[in-house]
């Protein structure tokens, strides 16, 4: 067996394997906006940012294990959610939508004070 070591993160159901032997930077990012999750399982292979899996809409109860394990090769690149899913929207796009509405509340709020016009 290899002394080639990495890591296996899992969540959803899903394994993506991060190998030392490809990879000169490993990236595990969970990120948080408006009670909104993600993770984000990628890193530098050949000089080259890439992400191996991306999932969203993480909510409680979900768990995410990473594991040290003797791997060789890591996951193939590009393993992306469909965004677009019936009822689901990144929650990139969720933020975005929040923030373009606090701003049109706080816009008729000035205007309403005569601050703007």
């Amino acid at each position: 067996m290899s002394n080639t070591k990495g890591f296996e993160v899992k969540f959803r159901g899903h394994e993506v394997q991060l190998s030392e032997c490809q990879m000169d930077v490993m990236d595990v990012k969970i990120q948080k906006q408006n009670d909104l999750f993600s993770v984000c399982v990628g890193g530098i292979i050949d000089d080259k940012i890439c992400t191996l899996f991306y999932e969203y809409d993480l909510c409680e109860g979900d768990e995410i294990t990473i594991e040290r394990k003797h791997l060789i090769h890591s996951s193939d690149s590009g393993k992306m959610s469909d965004f677009y899913e019936e009822g689901k929207e990144p929650s990139e796009m969720a933020h975005n939508q929040h923030r373009l509405t606090l701003f049109y509340e706080l816009e008729s709020y000035l205007t309403e004070k005569g601050l703007i016009e």
